[in-house]
């Protein structure tokens, strides 16, 4: 079992599964939202939109 988000020493300190960029909205709009992970150990990251 790996945890898809942390690095691995095993790996060469990559993640099994290759997580995408994270770029900000072009028009700059966007919010950045952080979401947690394992009771907030870990924090993913995204971008909402804003009207």
């Amino acid at each position: 079992f790996y945890n898809n988000h942390r690095t691995h020493l095993a790996l060469n300190k990559d993640s099994p599964i290759p997580s995408p960029i994270l770029k900000p909205p072009q028009d700059g709009k966007g919010k950045l939202v952080s979401t947690p992970v394992l009771g907030g150990l870990y924090h993913t990251y995204s971008y909402d939109n804003v009207a």
